[in-house]
């Protein structure tokens, strides 16, 4: 993996995705940029930390299944080939990739993006609370094929092409609402299953972690139908209902083998498990050993 890139989020994108990328052409002028080509590896998710960057992604291909993760779960909008995102300099942000992904991005300093354009919307831009997530633009995605092309050639077809085209590409997209439409917002309805918030149902389940915990009651709780319930949580939290709920457990089993001496026995029951065996099936089905050796490396 190449050691240093010249950016600071180039740098956290490398981290986060454990790649160089495949093709990294960047400019250090007085208006420094980078364009990035990547291809990750299969993953679940990844994270970026808060940096002074700009990023201006493309999404090529992969997941056609790529959620932001917030607050209040995962995001209604879903990134698919073909759609922008904007992260703004200053924030984190989260993605559940259920897959491989390839992208190209375009990373500007905060400072230089403001001389760039000085269009008085291109605070939208490096303002913005959260980013412009998975929205369609035809020129935007077109500008960022055309950047792409020319980093793979190694020179522009005219002085300060690269430049110009980035200058237009910001101006474009703080000069007008490119979070329009239902599919942008990184929110997710925020976060609500009928009349109950995303987080209350999860403090309710996990104050409930052992009981035997169903759909029905669930659905009852939020004044939602059986189906509304399951397909609004799947859209919230991106599981069915019955392998979120073992992942809690198991997650809640985790911190017991770390911080306890209870039994397995006890633990599995503990957590509503209907014998050790299951929970012990359960365990090293998600995390790939049993809850034994968890603990034993834990003692190492």
């Amino acid at each position: 993996m190449r050691d240093r890139l010249n950016l600071e989020s180039a740098n956290a994108m490398q981290a986060a995705f454990r790649i160089s990328p495949e093709l990294a052409d960047e400019h250090a002028a007085a208006m420094p940029l980078g364009i990035y080509r990547w291809r990750t590896p299969p993953m679940e998710s990844f994270s970026l930390p808060e940096t002074g960057d700009l990023i201006v992604a493309l999404h090529l291909g992969g997941s056609r299944d790529v959620r932001a993760m917030t607050e209040s779960g995962l995001s209604r909008a879903v990134s698919m080939p073909g759609l922008m995102t904007v992260l703004p300099p200053g924030r984190t942000a989260a993605f559940r990739t259920a897959g491989s992904i390839s992208l190209v991005t375009l990373h500007i300093p905060a400072g230089a993006a403001q001389q760039y354009c000085d269009h008085a919307s291109m605070n939208r831009l490096t303002r913005s609370t959260s980013p412009y997530f998975a929205f369609r633009d035809a020129y935007a995605s077109a500008s960022m094929q055309a950047l792409l092309q020319v980093a793979r050639r190694g020179n522009a077809p005219v002085p300060d092409y690269v430049g110009k085209l980035t200058d237009a590409l910001l101006c474009h997209l703080g000069g007008h609402d490119s979070q329009a439409g239902d599919d942008a917002p990184m929110d997710c309805a925020a976060g609500m299953l009928g009349d109950k918030s995303l987080e209350f149902l999860l403090a309710y389940i996990d104050a409930r972690i052992g009981s035997r915990l169903s759909v029905d009651m669930l659905a009852k709780q939020t004044g939602l139908s059986r189906a509304a319930f399951n397909r609004t949580f799947r859209l919230l939290t991106g599981l069915p209902f019955h392998q979120f709920l073992m992942r809690r457990r198991i997650l809640r089993a985790r911190q017991w083998l770390r911080q306890s001496e209870s039994s397995l026995a006890c633990i599995s029951q503990e957590l509503g498990f209907s014998n050790q065996s299951h929970f012990t099936a359960a365990f090293k089905a998600l995390q790939n050993c049993t809850p034994r050796q968890y603990r034993n490396e834990r003692d190492r």
